[in-house]
């Protein structure tokens, strides 16, 4: 066994103008990110510094969105360098510490950060913005005081009650100006939370439910059994963003592959940036077809497959036992040498290369 490091990101730092420091940054890049020109949608975490916390969402995002629950994410973790200045929007005089620098904060990561991560990395116009306790705070403050700032934003027991009244005053001012907000926002905490989340949140929650604004799509979840910050949270709220990204496996066939096309057309008009059909959704439509005796139609949707997917070895390698199927030698033969050049180590479409060219006929 060759000893390698589990690597889950890297460190970057970046130097602010606008508020005069330096901060650090953890970067998570997809796995496949540099094994494609995919672009990809940016997840921005508030407290990312902790390395625990940043390793969580890192891993969990990669195990979800290789189920086809959501789409790759870059992760970028924003470490605190002034955290009761950064996260709260007013001086507080229970906190003296609490210098009420968040419009400051949301600058930097506007004008600097976010442009920064756009620059350096290949990303699509749509990024999500998670906090958790005071960060989760200051996710609802940026919505409300900049809703164009992040398309999604998830909260995880937003301490609210540090001001009374004050989140639901800039919230009604935003929703009276707005007829339309295009936005997610996902709330969720525990009935075990602290007095800042619990003894706040229902007014809040409220006035989000009187609000008439069209296309603004949010949720608050209270767990039962769960206290401050609840561990499903980044995931919950993913499941919230994305809730149909993913095409059951029993509605594939009869969608077919010009319903696949329309469906992914949809995400991509709804989400703003284009959503490419998964492979893994191709894949299971051509195996259907297999596995109905219409390979002529298996063929042409794995065709289509490996157009969108060049670099995949396993498409070519079920192309490639599809023509062998159809009795074309010279197809198949071409499609498992193809894929072994993508990866000269799978023995599967090695071994099958082997058996037909020492057939004559097969």
């Amino acid at each position: 066994m060759v000893n390698e490091d589990i690597v889950f990101g890297k460190y970057e730092m970046i130097h602010s103008k606008v508020q005069d420091e330096d901060r650090k940054l953890l970067i998570h890049l997809p796995e496949e990110y540099e094994k494609s020109d995919n672009r990809y949608p940016v997840l921005y975490l508030l407290g990312g510094g902790y390395e625990p916390f940043f390793i969580n969402c890192a891993s969990l995002v990669e195990y979800v969105s290789a189920s086809g629950l959501m789409p790759n994410v870059i992760v970028v973790g924003i470490t605190d360098t002034d955290y009761f200045r950064d996260m709260f929007p007013q001086k507080l005089e229970q906190r003296p510490d609490s210098t009420g620098g968040s419009d400051s904060f949301l600058d930097f990561i506007e004008k600097e950060l976010k442009p920064y991560i756009d620059q350096r990395y290949r990303t699509v116009p749509y990024s999500i913005l998670y906090g958790a306790s005071n960060a989760g705070m200051l996710a609802i403050y940026a919505l409300l005081a900049r809703p164009e700032l992040f398309n999604a934003y998830i909260s995880s027991s937003p301490m609210l009650g540090w001001f009374p009244g004050y989140f639901q005053e800039i919230a009604e001012n935003l929703f009276s100006e707005r007829k339309a907000l295009d936005r997610f926002l996902y709330i969720i905490y525990g009935k075990d939370d602290y007095s800042q989340v619990i003894d706040e949140l229902p007014k809040f929650e409220e006035l989000l439910g009187k609000t008439t604004t069209s296309d603004f799509e949010w949720e608050s979840v209270s767990l039962e059994t769960e206290g401050h910050v609840p561990y499903t949270s980044l995931y919950a709220g993913m499941r919230f963003i994305f809730p149909k990204w993913k095409i059951h496996e029993k509605e594939v066939t009869s969608m077919g592959l010009d319903g696949i096309e329309k469906y992914y057309n949809q995400l991509s008009e709804k989400y703003g940036f284009d959503v490419a059909i998964p492979e893994e959704v191709l894949t299971a439509l051509g195996f259907e077809y297999y596995q109905e005796s219409n390979i002529d139609v298996a063929i042409t949707t794995m065709k289509y497959t490996t157009g969108l997917y060049p670099n995949s070895d396993s498409a070519l390698g079920f192309l490639g036992s599809l023509y062998r199927k159809n009795k074309d030698k010279t197809l198949a033969i071409e499609a498992f040498e193809n894929a072994l050049k993508l990866n000269p180590d799978n023995l599967r479409v090695s071994k099958m290369l082997d058996e037909i060219k020492s057939q004559d006929v097969i």
